[in-house]
């Protein structure tokens, strides 16, 4: 599977991107993402419901593994970002870790 960094920008809405503890990841949750492209046009990205399945899970674990800056990770724990991919489907005791992660820190 070949996947490319998307040729764009992702804002988040008027909510904005502040550390303002849970109040403000709620607040975030409810926002209206867009991606500015290389042409400066808008495009509005839609949530899709998890139960349609539109997105192959096998494809969004490669897409993870191979760009793992997706994650806002900074945002939930400065600690550990920035992620390095160490294994997609990697077996434990109690089942498989879709993809597994350490930071440079070691978290």
């Amino acid at each position: 599977m070949n996947i490319q960094p998307l040729a764009g920008t992702v804002v988040r809405g008027a909510t904005g991107l502040t550390s303002g503890g849970g109040q403000e990841m709620e607040r975030r949750r409810y926002c209206e993402p867009a991606l500015i492209t290389g042409d400066k046009e808008l495009l509005r990205l839609e949530r899709v419901p998890l139960e349609q399945r539109l997105i192959d899970e096998g494809w969004l674990q490669e897409l993870l593994r191979a760009q793992p800056g997706l994650l806002p990770l900074a945002e939930i724990e400065p600690a550990f970002a920035p992620a390095i991919t160490i294994g997609r489907e990697v077996s434990t005791k109690v089942g498989p870790i879709d993809n597994l992660y350490i930071s440079p820190a070691g978290y």
